[in-house]
């Protein structure tokens, strides 16, 4: 029987660094779904996410990957940009705090579905915002181990390494990433990416990709 997936959503959120581009990192609890891998902030959709303060028409899943990030690693993206608000329930913060969620900025990445055969499956869609603001994350303990502003260059190599598990979409989203020297430019090219549906493909026990990703979404591996 086909497993039914799962409403979630990601935050990729960048900025420019002294090294290059930094993306925010999270390490998972030894628990849960993703025991001990280093993703993006992120999480299932509540429907209660609907409610959330927050402007404009935000694409599908946006009110969910800012609520996750905010939660987990004190990071609340508003109308007023990038800042840390007290620990509580998020729409509660943000109503005591006069502010919004950012429903504009954000650019909708991609969208990706766990293939039918494994015994849990998410459909995740990825939304990429930049920000210039030099801010500290106050990560949540029982949200996840560690987190950080990590320059990608880094994180791609601790995910070729093997240091860091990650699932395809992480590494995929960090080798492109990888290419850009500044968030401008990244999310100029978000704007302008193809964000069919992914679901990946299963052979000989290794995961693939759809053929058009690696030709013409993605620097080479």
């Amino acid at each position: 029987m086909t497993v039914r997936p799962i409403p979630a959503a990601t935050l990729i959120l960048i900025r420019d660094g002294a090294s290059g581009l930094e993306v925010v990192m999270v390490e998972r609890p030894p628990r849960g779904t993703f025991p001990g891998l280093h993703v993006f902030p992120g999480g299932a959709v509540d429907p209660e996410d609907d409610h959330l303060p927050i402007t404009g028409s935000p694409e599908e899943g946006l009110a969910t990957a800012l609520r996750e990030t905010a939660e987990e690693v004190g990071l609340f993206l508003t109308d007023a940009g990038l800042v840390s608000l007290p620990v509580g329930p998020v729409g509660a913060v943000l109503e005591a705090a006069g502010r919004r969620f950012d429903g504009v900025s954000p650019v909708p990445l991609a969208r990706w579905i766990t293939p039918d055969t494994m015994p849990y499956r998410f459909d995740a869609a990825f939304h990429v915002a930049a920000t210039d603001v030099d801010i500290g994350l106050r990560p949540q303990p029982e949200e996840v181990v560690s987190a950080g502003w990590v320059p990608v260059a880094e994180a791609v190599g601790f995910a070729a390494s093997g240091e860091w598990p990650m699932v395809v979409p992480t590494s995929f989203h960090l080798r492109w990433l990888d290419q850009f020297d500044d968030g401008a430019t990244a999310m100029a090219a978000a704007r302008e990416r193809r964000r069919d549906p992914l679901i990946p493909v299963i052979e000989n026990d290794q995961i693939d990709l759809p053929s058009w990703i690696t030709e013409s979404a993605m620097p080479p591996r």
